[in-house]
């Protein structure tokens, strides 16, 4: 289930109703949406607010970002690539990017190019030298010859950099244990924040030397400029610290610093945090406040917008499965150990909802003129949505149904081992839920009662059930443990895995599959002209 997106689509062009409420009062999370009909969608220019009847924005048509004109709205979002080497640009990263430009966004972004050495998640990220501007030219110039213009991502990552790679400790708003390398971080001086801004000012003027177009400034996910803003992460008791003005004193700074270093040369967005996702932490009351101030100083041509925190609960802006074996993989020990036993604590799960991030937006939208930034991606069909990932939702009559919530509820059963759910075509329209468990050795699937387990959890449904349910005592996966959703999902009902489905309206009951009933149900796809949909 990866990101469908190229990213990011600009200045929300809202499209019905705003919600009502007041600031803050209601977190990240928001319904579904049909193709265009009451979509919202974005526009760059002038920063014109948009009118709720206005038309809906072309997607596709040219957009000015500041000084820069963009041939669409559509910009690839700074994800980390893990392409570069000894914090130099490689021809894989350039390769990654033309990619990208010549799929035909208006905007790629190269994500993380840290402002100083200990500002680096890993030593191997992207570093603004005069050695790595060569290489950043190439990618540069790579990219404007398929027609796309290119930022580069700035920020300084401590507290969430990595102290061991950086020979460094990590820099924080206070004093704290840093769990990923055993050690504790530093608490910033007023000449190591200094140092900072006029790092970020630097890496803009670089930025231009390099030929990008725009610099995105990282204010989010609690990265250092972020944890100021966080009054979970900032206790201190200087200017810097207490009440929001104070904390926000860093990423104004910033802000105002790049502006002043490239003045209308480029164009310069910054990322921001709606909400932390923590108790305690920064949420969106403080970050419609902060967006204020950044457009009153004058030093942003947009501002995305984001949530999550890399350090203390990153699940909270993906969404969906956490994947705890992956990262446990490529961990070293004894952390891989310490991930496996108690990752869960720290990688939570969040059900997936389309346009997740809009509601707060919104609220933001409301209290800034300037172009707003929004995480979207476009479906198979060419619609545009916000904030989607692909299977997490299983459209079943007329109603979207949380594959996490069916696949977590099933997980509780005392005898499953594991479980995956997803949706499956249904022979008439849209899909049903299909789940995947696999049960230990010596239980049989009777055994599990699943009929009067499932009539017992309130918060599943009478449409979340599973109507087809695959049972195996070993069920693939990746060598790293986890489940192979997608290949099941492909598979449906046809696998060589005793399946079981529904049967039951009067006595509920699961009934097993058997050769001749699976050859009706493909006789039901042909009868409805629905051929193509049979897995």
């Amino acid at each position: 289930m990866g990101w469908r997106c190229v990213g990011l689509v600009l200045d929300l062009a809202l499209k019905g109703r705003m919600f009502p409420g007041r600031v803050g009062a209601e977190r990240s999370q928001s319904a579904g949406c049909s193709p265009w009909a009451g979509v919202p969608v974005i526009n760059v220019g002038s920063g014109r607010r948009s009118r709720m009847n206005d038309p809906i924005p072309d997607v596709l048509a040219p957009a000015k970002l500041g000084p820069v004109t963009l041939r669409n709205r559509i910009v690839k979002a700074a994800t980390y690539e893990g392409l570069s080497k000894k914090s130099l640009v490689t021809d894989e990263l350039i390769e990654f990017h033309v990619r990208h430009a010549a799929g035909g966004v208006g905007m790629t972004t190269v994500a993380y190019c840290a402002v100083a050495p200990d500002g680096r998640t890993h030593r191997k990220q992207l570093l603004w030298t005069d050695e790595a501007l060569p290489g950043m030219r190439e990618l540069t110039d790579a990219v404007h010859a398929e027609g796309a213009a290119v930022a580069a991502q700035i920020g300084h990552a401590r507290p969430v950099a990595n102290p061991k790679g950086n020979g460094a400790p990590a820099l924080a708003p206070g004093r704290r244990f840093h769990a990923t390398s055993m050690s504790f971080t530093k608490a910033a001086t007023r000449a190591d924040l200094e140092r900072v801004v006029q790092g970020h000012a630097r890496a803009g003027r670089m930025a231009i030397e390099a030929g990008f177009d725009a610099v995105e400034i990282h204010l989010g996910h609690n990265y250092l400029a972020s944890a100021f803003l966080s009054p979970k992460l900032n206790h201190r008791k200087d200017e810097y610290g207490g009440p929001l003005a104070n904390r926000a004193w860093l990423s104004r700074d910033i802000a105002r610093a790049v502006r002043d270093a490239v003045g209308d040369r480029i164009a310069i967005t910054a990322k921001l945090n709606m909400d932390d996702g923590v108790p305690g932490g920064f949420w969106l009351d403080e970050a419609v406040q902060v967006a204020r101030w950044l457009e009153a100083d004058g030093s942003l041509d947009a501002l995305e917008l984001t949530a999550g925190s890399s350090l203390v609960n990153p699940m909270y802006l993906f969404k969906g499965d956490a994947p705890i074996h992956e990262f446990a993989a490529v961990m070293p020990q004894p952390i891989r150990l310490g991930v496996k036993l108690v990752g869960r604590r720290f990688l939570r799960e969040y059900p997936y909802e389309d346009l997740y991030l809009l509601k707060d937006a919104r609220q933001i939208h409301a209290a800034v003129t300037m172009p707003l930034i929004l995480l979207g991606y476009v479906d198979g069909y060419g619609f545009l949505y916000f904030g989607g990932r692909s299977g997490d939702w299983i459209r079943v009559d007329s109603e979207n149904i949380s594959a996490l919530l069916t696949q977590n509820v099933v997980r509780r059963h005392p005898k499953v081992v594991d479980a995956v759910a997803f949706g499956v075509p249904d022979p008439r329209s849209g899909d049903q839920v299909m789940a995947a468990i696999e049960i230990p050795e010596g239980v049989e699937f009777e055994d599990l009662g699943l009929p009067a387990f499932l009539a017992v959890e309130d918060d599943l449904g009478t449409k979340g059930a599973p109507r087809f349910v695959r049972v195996s005592h070993a069920l693939p996966a990746t060598g790293s443990g986890k489940l192979r959703k997608k290949e099941m999902q492909l598979e449906g009902w046809r696998t060589g895995d005793p399946v079981y489905r529904w049967a039951g309206r009067g006595a509920p009951e699961y009934a097993l599959m058997t050769g001749a009933e699976k050859a009706a149900l493909r006789a039901e796809f042909a009868a409805a002209g629905r051929q193509r949909f049979l897995p």
